[in-house]
């Protein structure tokens, strides 16, 4: 098991920046969130340029990608809102 933390625990203006702060924690573990990249936290879209960069980067700071955030109402009122989110995570 790591230790790890939410990547956007750490606010800063650029990805680098948040990950410096992860590491200078001492920690080697986090969970992205796009948000980070100035994306929304469940955006419908991802550039592969953006993926790429982000993976890039958690890679240059010696870090474990565990997990993506994605945020969303899992108890929507609306199934048809709720499967769109649920297929859209996969």
């Amino acid at each position: 098991m790591r230790l790890g933390i939410f990547a956007k625990t750490f606010a800063r203006p650029d990805l680098a920046a948040p990950l410096d702060a992860v590491v200078a924690a001492g920690l080697d573990c986090v969970q992205f969130n796009y948000s980070c990249v100035g994306l929304g936290r469940l955006p419908e879209r991802i550039g592969p340029r953006v993926a790429s960069a982000a993976a890039v980067e958690i890679a240059r700071h010696g870090l474990s990608l565990a997990a993506i955030s994605g945020t969303f109402n899992m108890v929507d009122p609306n199934p048809a809102k709720r499967r769109q989110w649920i297929l859209c995570v996969k």
